[in-house]
């Protein structure tokens, strides 16, 4: 069995990058030798671990930003026009349009709570 393998089946949930590190950086030995990854484990083989932190990370997933009955009502005032085809609004700053990896307050979610519709379609016009 290759010596980065043994690890992980000994050890638990350590990457891979975490034992190649070692691995090069010369944490873990076989039989006082630095090894490569690749390396065969045989019976008898002294493994020699040095100095190896892991600490597992949980990463939360994103919470999706449903704006409140307070933010829907301040942003009723921004609406200049609102039949069933569609919607004229003056959009204030820090509002963003359409999502992005950055944006929490998104125009669209707030739209589709105010005509409760799950399509949108956009048209934007910039004086």
């Amino acid at each position: 069995m290759r010596i980065d393998r043994w690890i992980r089946l000994t050890l638990g949930k350590i990457p891979q990058s975490l034992i190649e590190k070692s691995l090069r950086a010369g944490k873990i030995k076989l039989n006082k030798k630095k090894i490569k990854s690749s390396h065969k484990v045989k019976t008898n083989d002294e493994i020699n671990l040095f100095n190896i932190d892991f600490k597992e990370t949980i990463i939360q997933k994103k919470i999706k930003f449903i704006p409140s009955k307070e933010i829907i009502k301040s942003n009723e005032a921004l609406i200049i026009d609102n039949n069933d085809d569609f919607i004229v609004l003056n959009k204030s700053s820090g509002i963003s349009v359409q999502g992005g990896t950055k944006s929490k307050k998104i125009l669209l979610i707030f739209l589709q709570k105010v005509k409760f519709l799950k399509t949108l379609n956009l048209i934007l016009f910039i004086d």
